[in-house]
């Protein structure tokens, strides 16, 4: 009896620890707009046809990978499903500004964007306020205009009619080497008129 109730201690203190380690490596999206923050509703941001800013909270981990598209494509992934040429994401991701000087959304159908603070190096994609807070990274990236990879191009928002297709996510990198995902967000963003 005392051997199957310390098992069971023992069981509860591993997956607790599991569930914490879990916890401490994640990270939140807000977006605000007009100094207001925008609550999704099912995962649906419903946004004004002007500049956004994405509010990016980063809790033990260096970033988080991004994929901006007018195709569902990523958004449409299962919560199970695989992440396309996951052992060699970061050949798919593509260079920012720095400090987001562009203010730019970067459109991709099957590449990345990261967005990263580098506390060492004062380097960032996010925009130059980046907050510490303990071990969370706040970054504010605010978005004017879209890049179109395909054709190379900028739009401005106010011109765009489509919906935009977010999938977030971050994995564990250890010696340069992505070994596994550790959390991965959807969001959809409809427009008002």
């Amino acid at each position: 009896m005392v051997l199957a109730r310390n098992i069971f201690i023992c069981l509860c203190f591993f997956s607790l620890t599991s569930f914490v380690n879990k916890v401490e490596q994640s990270f939140d999206i807000e977006i605000e707009q007009d100094g207001k923050i925008i609550t999704p509703e099912r995962g649906i941001f419903k946004l004004h046809k002007r500049k956004f800013a994405f509010i990016i909270k980063l809790n033990g981990i260096e970033g988080v990978f991004l994929n901006a598209s007018f195709k569902d494509t990523f958004y449409k992934k299962t919560a199970r499903d695989p992440i396309d040429d996951f052992e060699i994401i970061g050949g798919k991701v593509l260079a920012e500004d720095v400090n987001n000087s562009s203010q730019e959304l970067m459109m991709y159908d099957d590449a990345y964007s990261f967005w990263f603070d580098d506390r060492n190096d004062d380097f960032t994609r996010f925009d130059e306020r980046v907050k510490v807070i303990n071990d969370y990274v706040i970054g504010t990236k605010t978005i004017n205009v879209l890049y179109l990879e395909s054709t190379r191009t900028t739009v401005n928002i106010d011109l765009v009619v489509q919906p935009i297709y977010l999938f977030f996510f971050s994995v564990e990198i250890k010696d340069f080497k992505v070994i596994k995902e550790l959390d991965r967000k959807k969001y959809k963003i409809e427009w008002l008129e």
